[in-house]
C-alpha cells in the first residue's frame, strides 16, 4: 500500500481510489463498511446506555418521594395510636 499512499505533514495517509489495484479497494471496502457497523454498534449502545441511565434517575427520585411520604403515614398512624389510647 505504500506504494499507492502519501502521508502529509499531519500524519495523513491520502491516495487515490482509482490507482489502486482491485484487491486493495475491495479491503479497503470491507474494511469500512465493518468500521461504521461497529460505530453503529456503539452509538446504539451509548443511546441505550444513556436511557437507562433516565429511568434509573427517575426510578430513584420516585423511590426518594416515596420514603417521606411513607414516614409522614406511619407518624400519623402512630400518633392516632396514641391518642386513642390516651383517651
Amino acid at each position: 500500500m505504500q506504494q499507492y499512499a502519501q502521508r502529509d505533514d499531519n500524519n495523513q495517509v491520502t491516495f487515490e481510489l482509482t490507482q489502486l489495484p482491485v484487491f486493495l479497494c475491495r479491503n479497503l471496502e470491507s474494511y469500512v463498511k465493518k468500521c461504521i457497523a461497529d460505530n453503529e454498534k456503539k452509538q446504539k449502545r451509548k443511546e441505550k446506555d444513556a436511557q437507562r441511565r433516565v429511568k434509573k434517575r427517575e426510578e430513584q427520585k420516585q423511590k426518594q418521594t416515596q420514603v417521606p411520604h411513607q414516614v409522614q403515614s406511619q407518624m400519623a398512624q402512630s400518633s392516632a395510636a396514641m391518642q386513642t389510647g390516651a383517651t
